[in-house]
């Protein structure tokens, strides 16, 4: 035997959301949407700063070389650009001292030592213009040559 129950819907229930389910539905997806942009801002900003080291790391080598060119020269502040990023140093001399070239020690005492030049190291600090809470500190040696002598 086979019973088929029609079924009505009765006129008192709506179909639909009410105001309040769409209130509720709607602070939790602006809740979500916070969350994933807020993650994404967090991950872009560590992005940007690895690409930044990551040019550091590419340069380091030539910016080294580009310091110690502009210590010779008696520059102790600057920039260096590189393709996207440009470093702004500043270098302080913390010692100078001259270069021992010969040892004789039959001369009188004081006379014993002939120097060749001195040698100077400075404390050089730089960052990237575009992250300047990023800092970096060295020390870097550099050689001044004393002047020719005539004669043999």
């Amino acid at each position: 035997m086979f019973l088929y129950k029609k079924h009505y819907k009765s006129p008192n229930k709506l179909i639909g959301m009410t105001l309040i389910e769409v209130m509720i539905a709607s602070v939790i997806l602006f809740a979500a949407i916070g969350t994933v942009s807020g993650v994404h801002r967090v991950l872009n900003h560590y992005q940007r700063q690895n690409l930044a080291d990551y040019a550091l790391l590419l340069n380091q080598q030539s910016f080294f070389d580009y310091l110690s060119y502009s210590l010779d020269q008696k520059i102790v502040s600057g920039s260096y650009d590189m393709v996207d990023y440009q470093l702004i140093w500043q270098a302080k001399l913390a010692k100078q001292a001259p270069v021992i070239g010969t040892f004789d020690p039959d001369r009188p005492a004081g006379g014993q030592y002939s120097s060749r030049g001195k040698i100077s190291i400075y404390n050089v600090s730089y960052h990237l213009k575009q992250h300047p809470e990023k800092t970096f500190e060295i020390n870097l040696l550099t050689t001044e040559a004393a002047p020719a002598t005539a004669g043999f």
